[in-house]
């Protein structure tokens, strides 16, 4: 075998490496091994060279739809009955966070980074924040307990940069399919118990940590970080431990806003869009980073990631010739200014994507019992 075939047998096997670690990156090196057909010696070498090839940074999936649920639990267990009767109708209208797009458009002289950036440090909310190309100029993903809290934070941002008369065009988000790595200032904001807290703050920093090694920085028993794991997992609040790729091959990002026109037309087309995003390819890293369904216009969002512009005009250009009943506008995602994009090589059998074409019987279901995650204290064993 030449130094080619070497190549490319590599970049098969990292592939299937990163497929492996996307559903659950706490998979041990045991069973990396084993899947890989890899030795016990060579794995852990083989792992650690793709986690510095890529930039790989292992963190928690956060369903944080869900983070009511563990708050309401929380609040229940430290009140009497009639305490419960009295205040939780209030406490209950802070519970929980909403997911936000806001997309900013400077209609003069565009302000420098720095000063975004700085306007962007007034509190936990902005998790992700990228230039845009064309159309606007910036894009912020973030997190809020209510429209109230998103709208002062946006009299903030517009505040500081209150020369460059930002317009700000705000979309609360729904049906995500993909994640934005958030940050420990956030998870910090969850009003649940300090174990629960804790674990995600010890896996937000590194998701392969060894749970024992959590349990000793928040003096607690490793048996806790076990049963937080796992209570976490039950509640539909983590929904996996995954990995994001801070030096990913596909460098270009492009950003689609598809505005429906025709509700009918679109349904009917979208299943075939959803079909073949899910195809999974072991020796091609999958485009589709993150998507989810925005109000106004009535739509969706898509951001997509490519290794060359040939590549996303080609799938740009594809996705809509199978969209029917939508405009769709692509825009240039520009440098990062704070936070990371979730890009992964993600097995889209996991994914809600599959979970909905699987309802309609477009696919086949995957069998639940393979899709288990198991709790691994240690996974570099």
């Amino acid at each position: 075998m030449n130094e080619g075939d070497n190549s490319v047998e590599k970049v098969a096997l990292q592939n299937k490496l990163l497929k492996l670690i996307s559903p659950d990156s706490r998979i041990s090196m045991h069973e990396l091994a084993d899947e890989l057909n890899l030795t016990k010696t060579s794995m852990p070498l083989f792992f650690d060279d793709l986690v510095n090839e890529y930039g790989v940074k292992f963190v928690p999936e956060i369903n944080l739809s869900s983070v009511w649920k563990l708050e309401f639990i929380t609040h229940a267990r430290m009140q009497t009955k009639r305490g419960m009767l009295r205040e939780t109708p209030e406490a209950f209208q802070t519970m929980g966070f909403e997911e936000y797009l806001i997309f900013v458009r400077f209609p003069g002289k565009k302000p420098k980074d720095a000063d975004i950036m700085n306007a962007l440090h007034n509190g936990y909310n902005v998790q992700f924040s990228a230039s845009l190309k064309n159309q606007y100029d910036l894009m912020l993903y973030a997190v809020a307990r209510n429209l109230d809290e998103i709208n002062y934070f946006a009299r903030k941002f517009s505040t500081a940069l209150s020369k460059y008369k930002a317009e700000l065009y705000i979309d609360r988000i729904s049906n995500t399919y993909g994640f934005f790595p958030v940050n420990s200032s956030l998870i910090g904001q969850f009003s649940i118990f300090d174990t629960y807290k804790n674990l995600l703050i010890g896996i937000n920093e590194n998701g392969r940590e060894n749970f024992s090694k959590i349990g000793e920085r928040f003096k607690q028993q490793s048996a806790q970080v076990l049963y937080a794991y796992d209570r976490l997992r039950r509640n539909d609040i983590l929904k996996r431990v995954t990995y994001y790729e801070e030096k990913p091959k596909n460098k270009i990002s492009k950003l689609l806003i598809i505005k429906i026109n025709n509700e009918s037309e679109f349904e009917k087309s979208k299943d075939k869009w959803f079909e073949e995003a899910v195809k999974t390819e072991e020796n091609k890293h999958s485009a589709y980073t993150f998507m989810c369904d925005i109000s106004s216009p009535r739509g969706m969002v898509a951001i997509l990631s490519f290794e060359s512009e040939a590549e996303a005009r080609k799938t740009a250009n594809r996705i809509r010739s199978m969209l029917k009943g939508a405009e769709i506008n692509d825009i240039s995602l520009g440098a990062t200014l704070t936070g990371h994009m979730g890009i992964r090589d993600f097995d889209m059998r996991y994914s809600s994507i599959y979970a909905y074409l699987a309802g309609r019987g477009i696919v086949k279901r995957f069998d639940a019992h393979a899709a288990d995650i198991q709790v691994t204290e240690n996974p570099e064993l």
